[in-house]
């Protein structure tokens, strides 16, 4: 390729354009019309805000983005009660119940179920859905909690080695006077006005089942 001349006076550093990241540019530095100088230097590319995110590949290639640490670790699905207007047994107009696990493998519309959820119940008290919608980090703003579909590819990508996964997600275990528990993922589908479905991260088995939405569990945010 042709050679690209670049003019700077001062500070010899500068910013090249249009370069991918790998590739070697030559820079001339030329003085009274003489080439004084010549160095190869290596193009890097900018940093992303992406870069500190986990990556799922949904079907058809699509990337859902993973927030790298669990937003809370011990949230209702639905709040407490009569604190979001009874949201504990409310069924969320505009999500459809979904009460066969082979229709919950395929549900990937988290965002639209979180924000009908939220709009549903509210901003009385913090639940995991409104955890979601209200998180802002790593630059972003459009978190959202992940449909049942979602958090199974999420597992499968991300869960346990010894299932397959990468491992980078890992259960989170909660100590109470009772005993030690392992709390489950929430996901935003919901089964029926009692009940949403879930799923534990715990190594070696995928355990996807529905949760009465007043048990507490914890949630990993996601974007795309």
């Amino acid at each position: 390729a042709a050679p690209h001349s670049f003019t700077r006076s001062g500070d010899p550093s500068m910013t090249i354009k249009g370069n991918k990241k790998g590739r070697y540019v030559r820079i001339f530095i030329p003085g009274d019309g003489k080439i004084l100088s010549l160095a190869e230097v290596q193009v890097k590319e900018k940093p992303s805000q992406l870069d500190g995110l986990l990556t799922v590949t949904l079907p058809g290639g699509i990337a859902l983005y993973v927030c790298p640490e669990n937003t809370h670790n011990i949230l209702e699905w639905g709040g407490n009660g009569d604190a979001i207007r009874g949201g504990n047994d409310s069924d969320i107009t505009g999500v459809t119940n979904i009460t066969d696990i082979a229709s919950a493998k395929v549900d990937f519309s988290g965002k639209a179920h979180t924000e009908a959820i939220v709009a549903q119940l509210g901003n009385g008290a913090n639940y995991a859905a409104k955890a979601c919608k209200d998180l802002v980090a790593y630059g972003f703003d459009d978190w959202y909690l992940p449909a049942s579909g979602e958090l199974r590819e999420m597992y499968k990508q991300l869960g346990p080695t010894s299932d397959g996964g990468s491992g980078q997600i890992k259960s989170h275990f909660e100590n109470t006077p009772a005993g030690t528990f392992e709390m489950h993922l929430w996901s935003s589908t919901e089964y029926d006005k009692y009940t949403a479905w879930r799923l534990f991260f715990n190594s070696g088995a995928q355990l996807e089942e529905t949760g009465s939405k007043y048990v507490i569990g914890t949630c990993r945010c996601v974007r795309r």
